[in-house]
């Protein structure tokens, strides 16, 4: 996200509500649970992400960076 996206989800206090139905919009949603610091709700959107499409290298990254921000490299 810009600056100016981060800055104005943060202002709203709470990620956007919406349903996904393919591995990129729960990527996508899971990048904003994570702006959020929605950890378990992140990595079960970037799980779900996985699950639609094991080819995503970004829901893998995405994935791996919240486990590298709370030091768990075995799982990053």
């Amino acid at each position: 996200f810009s600056d100016h996206a981060t800055r104005a989800l943060k202002a709203l206090g709470a990620p956007p509500v919406f349903e996904p139905t393919t591995g990129v919009e729960h990527r996508d949603r899971g990048e904003l649970r994570w702006l959020f610091r929605d950890e378990a709700g992140a990595l079960a959107d970037f799980d779900r992400a996985l699950a639609l499409d094991p080819n995503d290298a970004r829901a893998y990254a995405d994935r791996g960076g919240v486990h590298a921000y709370r030091d768990r490299w075995e799982l990053a």
